[in-house]
């Protein structure tokens, strides 16, 4: 009787909890979360997040936008986050410089320790214990960062951590992926844990994005591809024979054409073809006189001519996570299967309105506020943008990752513009260009040849560099390919060039056992 008591009890607090937060904008929720959860003085785990924008973001509030963003993220996930402001024209130089620096930190770093393990080592086989303490005191003040617990540097983000980058387009994509400088996302971004991210976009981007079973970079979901329309003049049309019937496709207007042209009239005053534009534009395109009467008529194009887009675009505007993010305070490049906050904080700018918000529009209550409205029965969060802040902090969605999980203005909600633009996006096709390289090894089991590819993708238009390698007591013997019907071979241990195209299922490496001296 008192559990059956208890859970009445439980129920009705749950309700009134439930009952104070109607009528809240997700903003004051959050905020109210952030306020019954103090700041802590240390986070465990530290992200590093380049913000890239058309124009330098002014200092204030680049440091008030990322207050507000770590209110939320060290509350609710115990990370920080610390951003680097880059502008667009100068990311690309800046990319390379920053991976350089990286590197070479790393490789610095491994080369000292090294240096330290070989003398540790040393120290122990003379028995000089005191020493080989000594020295390890000297490691961990010297170079413990590397590979320490993040806790003990916060929050400074440590000089060599880059963690999350921007994706400006396919090339970028290409080279980072062949330099071996971007994490494989597959294994979080497919498990159960992180589904939610396929709510807040395009699914057939997100699949269109897996390249080689491997997710290099999350897809921008803004809208990417436009629709194309045909207008016609109603009177004209209506003046033919059982026209407006014709219309369903483009194909059909030449009969349409030729019927303008028995009247003596030029077609292309009354026909219109390949209007290209977004859902909306159709509305423009669309004519009635005083009477309401159509006096033009709108039509989408044909399937064929709906909304596409080649594969490669889907990664202009995509987020990354590096090779050398820190994982679980450690380097990513030695751990495997651990939690990397950089993709947890991918993750939540994809799927979280409020952080992806404070990443669009700036501080909560100085460049923006939300309210809710109603319109046409639906009722929705939007945003209400203050422009006399004296921030000139907007930035356009295409640096930012999923644009779908941002709140619109209220114009955009009364006008449907992000209802149209996920339609229009569900509607449009990825054409596939991007093909994974296959690489197989034919030899005896356990022999340890190997043979790989520069880039496990490519593009029909470029090629590929294949390289062979055999295991001591064995010789490289032949490459061996299908192209459609055709066999071919190559003696050649390394093909560079070696254009791959669709046609090619894999490539495989024979090798064979060394002849023996005789």
């Amino acid at each position: 009787m008192m559990k059956r008591v208890f859970a009445v009890l439980l129920l009705g607090c749950l309700l009134c909890l439930a009952l104070a937060g109607c009528g809240k904008t997700d903003l004051d929720k959050s905020q109210d979360y952030m306020d019954s959860h103090p700041l802590k003085e240390k986070s465990l785990y530290s992200v590093s997040f380049c913000l890239v924008s058309d124009e330098l973001i002014a200092p204030d509030a680049l440091s008030g936008m990322q207050d507000h963003f770590n209110r939320y993220t060290e509350a609710n996930y115990n990370i920080h986050v610390e951003f680097t402001n880059v502008k667009a024209s100068e990311y690309a130089a800046w990319l390379d410089e920053k991976f350089a620096a990286v590197e070479e930190a790393y490789e610095e770093a491994a080369a000292k320790a090294a240096e330290l393990a070989a003398q540790y080592q040393e120290y122990m086989n003379n028995g000089d214990y005191q020493a080989a303490a000594a020295l390890i005191e000297e490691a961990r003040g010297t170079y413990g960062n590397l590979g320490s617990d993040v806790r003990d540097v916060y929050p400074e983000i440590l000089p060599y951590q880059f963690d999350l980058i921007y994706i400006a387009d396919y090339e970028m994509l290409s080279s980072l992926v062949e330099a071996r400088r971007l994490r494989d996302l597959y294994p979080e971004l497919t498990s159960t844990d992180y589904r939610l991210i396929k709510k807040h976009m395009t699914e057939r981007f997100f699949d269109a994005a897996i390249l080689n079973d491997t997710i290099y970079a999350v897809p921008n979901c803004r809208v990417m591809a436009n629709y194309s329309y045909l207008r016609v003049n109603a009177e004209k049309a209506t003046s033919l024979n059982q026209i407006e019937s014709m219309l369903s496709t483009y194909s059909s207007t030449r009969y349409l054409r030729a019927g303008i042209q028995e009247l003596g009239d030029d077609p292309a005053d009354y026909v219109q073809r390949n209007l290209v534009g977004d859902y909306a534009y159709r509305e423009t395109l669309a004519e009635r006189d005083a009477d309401g009467k159509a006096t033009w008529w709108v039509y989408s194009a044909a399937d064929e001519q709906r909304p596409s887009i080649n594969q490669s675009e889907l990664f202009k505007g995509a987020l990354a996570v590096t090779s050398y993010a820190i994982v679980d305070g450690r380097d990513a490049q030695t751990t495997e299967d651990d939690f990397c906050p950089a993709v947890k904080i991918l993750y939540e700018i994809d799927t979280n309105p409020a952080l992806h918000t404070i990443l669009q529009y700036g501080i909560p209550g100085m460049t923006y506020t939300l309210k809710q409205v109603a319109e046409g029965g639906k009722t929705a969060t939007v945003v209400n943008k203050i422009n006399d802040t004296g921030f000139t902090y907007e930035i356009d969605p295409k640096y930012t990752g999923n644009v779908f999980s941002l709140y619109p203005t209220e114009e955009e909600f009364a006008a449907g513009a992000q209802d149209n633009a996920r339609r229009q996006n569900e509607d449009t096709t990825v054409k596939s260009e991007i093909y994974g390289v296959t690489v197989t090894v034919k030899q005896p089991e356990g022999a340890g040849c190997t043979a790989s590819a520069n880039r496990p993708f490519t593009k029909l238009t470029e090629t590929v560099s294949v390289s062979a390698t055999p295991a001591d007591g064995y010789v490289f013997k032949q490459w061996t390919w299908t192209d459609g019907e055709n066999t071919f071979e190559s003696t050649e241990p390394v093909i560079d060039p070696f254009e791959y195209s669709t046609t090619i299922t894999k490539i495989e490496a024979t090798f064979e056992k060394a002849p023996t001296a005789e």
